[in-house]
């Protein structure tokens, strides 16, 4: 039993402090190494969702032109055949 005494260190005050404050710093130095990381990751996602925002953009813009294009043929193609129609049905004369 007195080996066992004799072998074990006495750990002062400032060595603890030491070691404790070695354990705080590696696990400072994990920390900023792992958000530095994410922060890596989170600006690659955000260049991928501008692109994605920018060809829907330019999908939606396409998709309103032909819409546009569409409302403006139908209506200079049947319009006249749609007024003709309620002339008839209302028995109005010609104009």
């Amino acid at each position: 039993m007195d080996k066992q005494k004799e072998n074990k260190k006495i750990t002062t005050i400032p060595e603890l402090a030491k070691m404790i404050n070695r354990s705080f710093q590696s696990n400072q130095e994990y920390m900023d190494k792992r958000f530095y990381e994410f922060g890596g990751k989170l600006d690659e996602f955000g260049g991928k969702l501008g692109k994605a925002e920018k060809v829907l953009k330019e999908e939606i813009k396409g998709v309103g032109k032909k819409l546009d294009d569409f409302i403006g043929d139908y209506n200079s193609e049947k319009l006249p055949m749609r007024v003709e129609y309620i002339e008839n049905v209302l028995n109005l004369p010609k104009r």
